[in-house]
């Protein structure tokens, strides 16, 4: 993906409020700033995307641009996205209606568009592209006994449970058809002991080659299946507004402040300064996870209220909602009861 660099920077002569970026593809588009520094260097910031990812990502190298009162940290890919979509970069009126109710439609195009134009981010092929020219790669040098071996220490992680079931299917389907074709090719002859001698010790520098070449390989499919799990699955985000939302009286109007999470076998109710208190669920509970979402919505009058929501999740599914409005007490008898493990 893209990443904003100071080579990619620079001020703007005809204002001081805006500099310019050098995207991809685009060129030099103009964005206006909360604070133009003086140094071009101390704009960009490492910090969470606030239009593309959550705190639970790694940081993105961002600058603060202008959107509400406190602006919003934007990394090159929100650039990129929102440019593609029409905004006006440096116009108060479009950034403010972008962070306040246009993000998930600008995370649903930015997923759109490294499917569709991955050039505009830098990229030369498209995930789909690179994930199948890194299966060729384990293909062609991965053979039987590797697959087999890779196979069997994946089944050992799945069962110390330091990867997921999902991963270890995928794997699986990756190194099923070297396993099965290798069964069918017939081993060589040696014609004398000499040439046995001579074979074996190839034999040994190429097992070794080929696990080199075969963990690379694997990394590789790895990561990149690991990025398009990630773009084309929903976000942590989206399935607390999924959850949310049905409880309002005006669903469209819900806006997600800020949340934390997952907390496994509790939840966390947060206070004002950042801080915040946990209470434990009942013991049958312990494998549950929850996050708490700080959230704005429209009430009956038309007026805005916010709230605070503890969202449940079992085996990655919600399975409990509840605003904290009236008190928590009650929330650990709720969660057995609707999750179903009190």
């Amino acid at each position: 993906m893209y990443k904003i660099k100071i080579e990619d920077l620079k001020h703007d002569p005809e204002s001081d409020d805006k500099i310019l970026i050098t995207l991809p593809q685009v060129g030099e588009i103009p964005i206006k700033m909360v604070d133009r520094e003086k140094n071009i260097q101390k704009q960009i910031k490492n910090y969470t995307c606030d239009f593309l990812r959550s705190y639970d990502d790694d940081d993105d190298p961002v600058i603060l641009m202008s959107a509400g009162i406190m602006g919003s940290y934007v990394c090159g890919d929100a650039i990129i996205t929102m440019h593609s979509m029409g905004y006006d970069l440096t116009n108060n009126a479009d950034l403010k209606k972008a962070k306040k109710s246009d993000k998930k439609r600008i995370k649903n195009h930015y997923k759109k568009l490294l499917k569709e134009k991955p050039e505009l981010f830098g990229l030369e092929k498209t995930v789909e592209e690179v994930e199948l020219e890194s299966q060729e790669i384990v293909e062609k040098t991965v053979d039987k006994e590797t697959a087999l071996k890779k196979l069997k220490d994946a089944k050992e992680q799945l069962d110390l449970e330091i990867i997921n079931q999902q991963e270890y299917d995928k794997l699986k389907e990756e190194l099923k058809p070297i396993i099965t074709n290798d069964m069918e090719k017939p081993k060589p002859k040696m014609v004398n002991e000499q040439n046995e001698k001579y074979t074996d010790q190839n034999e040994d520098d190429n097992e070794d080659d080929n696990e080199g070449g075969a963990i690379q390989a694997i990394l590789g499919v790895a990561a990149i299946g690991a990025l398009i799990f990630w773009v084309f699955s929903p976000s942590i985000e989206d399935k607390l507004e999924d959850a949310i939302a049905p409880t309002l009286r005006n669903p469209s109007s819900l806006q997600i402040i800020n949340y934390g999470g997952p907390y496994e076998g509790s939840f966390m109710t947060p206070m004002g300064g950042g801080k915040g208190y946990p209470t434990d669920l009942s013991s049958g509970c312990s494998k549950i996870e929850s996050y708490y979402a700080n959230v704005t919505g429209s009430n009956a009058f038309g007026g805005t209220v916010q709230q605070i929501y503890i969202v449940f999740f079992k085996d990655g599914d919600v399975c409990g909602t509840y605003t904290t409005q009236g008190g928590t007490m009650m929330i650990p008898d709720k969660v057995s009861r609707d999750c179903g493990c009190g």
